[in-house]
């Protein structure tokens, strides 16, 4: 038995032998589109650390510079004090709060960019936080245009929301506003700084629809559904206003936050004709959410992700008293 078995298993080796060289090539291609697929799979990667590593040092530059400025300007006061001068007043401070308050720009600017490589970990791990309670998205949307009006007071910023507009919804107030000042940052950066970006909300019976407008160069078509995904980025749109290109998380973490609200996002847009971003939110049933409204007033109620019926799409009230 045990002889038969060797004989075989040496004509096979033997036929293996003779077909070596088919087997080698083979065996190279294979290697060959593996490596290139390794390669091209890692592009996204390589090109996201690149830049991240980029954004992340430009405002610790700045940070540094203002840190050594600040250290100069404060040796050379201190040097006066020490020579006698008792002049020293509000001009020779005044430069030194002025870096104060870049430097705390910058920290901000770094900020953002973590929380935006935090928040896209956990939205994809299915750990995304959500703390709901009954609020006015006119309100949010309101709150978040004057945010960038006082960061950007040069750029013509049009709310276009009826005065006495009440929009109730059950949301995330911090988390939703995130969603509108990203749509704004992007509105402000892709589009010319002399041109408006305006700002709606459209109502119907079941949902609410906020939009942002911009004259920027608008996007092609087959761009239109890939902007949502991780680190993606469309060839050939630059930077018009502002400074940062970002991570290419923005977007993808908007959709991750209405989607965990039951809502939905989307982009209209035509090449050389501007960009409307917009998102939908369920509007609050005074019916059925009544009874969760009573109890938010004296429980935290956090909505996770991470639950199975919050992955199946359910929405699911998590009250912690």
């Amino acid at each position: 038995m045990n002889s038969h078995l060797e004989r075989t298993v040496s004509r096979e080796d033997q036929d293996l032998s003779s077909a070596s060289p088919f087997r080698d090539e083979i065996g190279a291609m294979r290697g060959a589109a593996g490596v290139l697929a390794l390669r091209e799979a890692s592009q996204p990667m390589d090109a996201f650390v690149g830049i991240a590593g980029h954004e992340l040092k430009t405002p610790l530059a700045s940070m540094q510079l203002c840190l050594h400025l600040m250290g100069q300007r404060i040796e050379h006061l201190i040097g006066r004090g020490a020579n006698g001068a008792n002049d020293i007043g509000a001009n020779d401070i005044a430069p030194i709060l002025e870096l104060l308050v870049f430097a705390g720009r910058q920290t901000d600017r770094m900020n953002r960019l973590v929380d935006d490589l935090l928040d896209a970990s956990r939205g994809r791990a299915g750990q995304l936080e959500l703390h709901p309670e009954p609020a006015d998205l006119t309100l949010i949307v309101h709150e978040a245009v004057q945010e960038q009006r006082q960061l950007a007071p040069a750029r013509d910023l049009q709310l276009q929301v009826p005065v006495a507009l009440h929009v109730p919804v059950i949301a995330d107030g911090d988390r939703i506003g995130q969603v509108v000042t990203n749509y704004l940052n992007n509105a402000l950066k892709y589009s010319p700084a002399d041109r408006p970006v305006a700002v709606g909300i459209a109502v119907d019976d079941q949902q609410a629809r906020v939009w942002v407008r911009d004259e920027g160069p608008g996007l092609p078509a087959e761009e239109q559904e890939h902007i949502w995904e991780r680190f993606h980025r469309v060839k050939g749109i630059a930077v018009q206003s502002g400074s940062g290109i970002g991570l290419g998380l923005g977007l993808h973490i908007c959709r991750t936050i209405i989607e965990r609200h039951r809502g939905q996002v989307g982009v209209e847009s035509v090449p050389g004709r501007g960009s409307t971003f917009w998102f939908t939110l369920p509007l609050a049933s005074h019916e059925a959410d009544a009874p969760l409204m009573h109890r938010s007033c004296t429980a935290d109620t956090t909505m996770k992700s991470d639950t199975p019926a919050a992955s199946a799409g359910q929405h699911i009230w998590m009250v912690e008293l």
